[in-house]
């Protein structure tokens, strides 16, 4: 199965902006699922992530359910051929960018896209 843009989210009203903009995406709402379908997926266009899952805010990297999760599976499994294109658009400023750094570490084409700039440019 080829994934045009999966997207790891909880929150459902950036979903409905997501939804209304990209029709055809597949919705993660936690760090396994998101999991489960980069290794079921043959190839992934983009990938979106976001950190603070679970209706939580600026929660701890370390936890197994939050984007950072996503991010050590990646890190451990070479899947860069696979994934296009990461967008990390969590809110959590900080682990954003310490998801987007340690994507680039691994090679993986991983780019810091704040939420409130997506917003801007959905709305159009």
């Amino acid at each position: 199965m080829e994934i045009d843009i999966l997207v790891l989210e909880d929150n459902q009203e950036r979903m409905k902006y997501f939804r209304r903009a990209f029709p055809g995406l597949v919705w993660s709402e936690t760090a396994a699922d998101c999991i489960t379908n980069l290794t079921q997926a043959e190839a992934i266009g983009e990938l979106w992530l976001d950190h603070d899952l679970g209706q939580e805010n600026y929660v701890n990297s370390n936890r197994p359910d939050c984007g950072m999760e996503v991010v050590r599976f990646l890190e451990q499994n070479e899947l860069q051929l696979k994934i296009n294109k990461i967008f990390v658009h969590s809110h959590n400023t900080y682990a954003a960018q310490q998801m987007t750094l340690a994507l680039q570490k691994a090679d993986y084409n991983a780019v810091l896209y704040p939420f409130r700039n997506l917003l801007e440019e959905l709305k159009k």
